[in-house]
């Protein structure tokens, strides 16, 4: 996986992470730890399917495991990148929990997977799924949380396009110079 798509696929994974947070009421990850990350429960599903279903250049994997109360928790392996670490070939992240944080920081041992980011062999103990679940309410909420998301990602999309700023002068100058593109993005670094 190139540089461009590896960082397009974690700027949706981002966007899907703010979409969650926003979703719970909350403006920065500061109050949602101070919550404890419970607003992420229940949520694995609906947030890898939501991932799965947007990403269009595949080479993504859906796997389960039962969490410590029994309930399966789901999250995506990125295939490229698991052979490549492998093959040592690869030392970044391979592994897309969307809701890692519901067990928290503190209790990592609760997790159903709290050492696959770094032995890869613990996959053997998880159920891989060939596609997501056909339930048609895990369906809605599925659709219904990718339109979310889709609203994020057009906004970001148009903060990165360039902008004119003679469209907001009354009177344009005549005599114009080329210079490098404005986007909305240079306002919020």
């Amino acid at each position: 996986m190139d540089k461009k798509t590896k960082e397009k696929l974690w700027g949706l994974v981002e966007e899907i992470d703010l979409t969650l947070l926003h979703l719970a009421g909350f403006n920065n990850w500061e109050d949602a730890a101070d919550d404890d990350w419970h607003y992420m429960k229940g949520k694995c599903y609906t947030t890898t399917i939501a991932l799965y279903q947007m990403w269009d250049e595949g080479g993504l994997s859906l796997y389960r495991k039962k969490d410590y109360e029994g309930i399966y928790h789901w999250f995506i392996i990125v295939d490229e990148c698991l052979e490549d670490r492998k093959n040592g070939k690869f030392t970044g992240d391979y592994l897309i929990d969307m809701t890692a944080r519901q067990y928290g920081w503190a209790k990592k041992d609760k997790s159903p997977i709290k050492d696959l980011d770094t032995d890869p062999s613990i996959l053997e103990t998880c159920e891989y799924m060939k596609a997501p679940l056909h339930y048609p309410s895990y369906k809605d909420k599925v659709n219904n949380f990718i339109k979310l998301v889709g609203h994020g990602v057009e906004n970001f999309e148009k903060r990165r396009k360039p902008i004119n700023l003679e469209d907001f002068m009354d009177d344009k100058p005549t005599d114009t110079t080329e210079e490098n593109p404005v986007t909305l993005d240079d306002f919020f670094d």
